[in-house]
């Protein structure tokens, strides 16, 4: 039997803890904040405004790092991958493999960032308020290369973030099965019928 057979019998669709949805939520609406920041900074030649644009970036960035520990710390206490416990071995492989590059450039991309910041000679506070280690110190050179690597990840992000979404509209409409419904924001659960 191939991936799009179903069956007609129908379960109630698991869900992940709420915790854990609320958490990936957050993070891409920070994500897409910080993105929103960046490019739209580009459209100001005033100081005030670029660098309150470029504040913003990098406090989304640094929400991100931290949306991000929290859910590792989380992931198995909650158990995050149990939930789809009930799907074939290789899209389970497939899916940790996905995870595991995202979470790796979600801590990557902030913290080249954060480095970033500190080659050019600048401190990093989170919000302004509560200052953060210096991990490297001035260097323009360094700074460039960092600024390079920023951007690789970041569009590398992107077009992770991209296949994950098509994934998980993929699973539902394709194969008619509870992985995207699992991470919906919404109360109670929805029969959907049982993948083969």
């Amino acid at each position: 039997m191939n991936d799009t057979s179903a069956s007609s019998e129908a379960i109630l669709a698991p869900r992940h803890h709420p915790a854990t949805i609320a958490l990936h939520w957050v993070t891409l609406l920070l994500i897409l904040l910080g993105l929103t920041a960046v490019f739209t900074r580009e459209l100001f030649d005033e100081k005030p405004a670029r660098a309150f644009l470029l504040a913003v970036h990098r406090n989304s960035g640094l929400l991100v790092l931290i949306m991000v520990a929290i859910r590792l710390l989380l992931r198995w206490p909650l158990g995050v991958g149990a939930v789809n416990n009930y799907l074939q071995t290789r899209l389970r492989i497939a899916s940790a493999l996905g995870h595991a590059a995202l979470y790796l450039l979600l801590l990557a991309l902030p913290l080249v960032g954060w480095l970033l910041s500190n080659a050019h000679g600048q401190a990093v506070q989170l919000f302004g308020v509560l200052p953060l280690p210096t991990l490297t110190e001035r260097d323009r050179d360094f700074a460039d290369q960092l600024g390079l690597i920023h951007v690789d990840l970041a569009w590398a992000l992107l077009a992770l973030a991209a296949s994950h979404a098509l994934a998980a509209l993929w699973h539902h409409y394709r194969r008619g099965d509870a992985v995207l419904i699992s991470m919906l924001p919404r109360k109670g659960r929805r029969s959907v019928a049982t993948p083969l």
